[in-house]
């Protein structure tokens, strides 16, 4: 056999068994760490770090996904009421607050991009009745300044697992963003 360009033509990849048993002799000697950088016995997070992150998986605004104290048989709260948005409808996972944030800008800055799955699978969770009535799952697309900075899309790296995991297409490119805009980063919802 031949190796051109640091390939080779026959490689052997281990099966799911071997693949195991090489994870759990690795856990063995390197005890497995949660995301939030405590000892877990899977991966994800740890028991504290669950136990604080507020899921908003009961009854919220059908426009923003903001958590409502109780179900008062309106779908959309004050604020969507007095300023529509461009969009119908929006869901949120959890509260973006002192126990979520720290996740959520290790995504986005810190090239934690194994946290993907996990973001999808919180978002399936929390939207699962938009998911049900989409056609494909598009994320929302960063300007090509913004992406070279950032090297990755995060919206896109959460969209990949959830288009996989609802049974939809995956259209990572069937929008553009044509300007460059001010980051969000510090502005508050009014600003």
């Amino acid at each position: 056999m031949r190796a051109e360009h640091g390939d080779f033509l026959a490689q052997w990849k281990p099966g799911p068994r071997l693949t195991g048993i090489g994870r759990g002799l690795l856990d063995l000697i390197l005890p497995p760490r949660a995301f939030d950088g405590e000892p877990a016995l899977t991966s994800g997070l740890s028991a504290g770090a669950w136990s604080r992150i507020v899921f908003l998986d009961g009854p919220v605004c059908d426009g923003c996904g903001a958590p409502f104290p109780f179900d008062q048989g309106e779908p959309l709260c004050a604020l969507c009421l007095a300023r529509p948005r461009t969009f119908a409808r929006a869901r949120a996972a959890c509260l973006y607050d002192e126990h979520s944030r720290d996740l959520i800008l290790k995504l986005k800055h810190a090239d934690r991009t194994d946290l993907s799955g996990l973001f999808a699978r919180w978002i399936s969770r929390a939207a699962p009745d938009l998911l049900d009535e989409a056609d494909a799952v598009v994320p929302v697309p960063m300007h090509r300044a913004r992406l070279l900075r950032r090297r990755y899309n995060q919206a896109a790296e959460i969209a990949r697992p959830l288009a996989r995991a609802a049974g939809r297409p995956y259209l990572a490119d069937a929008l553009v963003r044509k300007r460059d805009t001010v980051s969000q980063g510090g502005k508050s919802a009014d600003g």
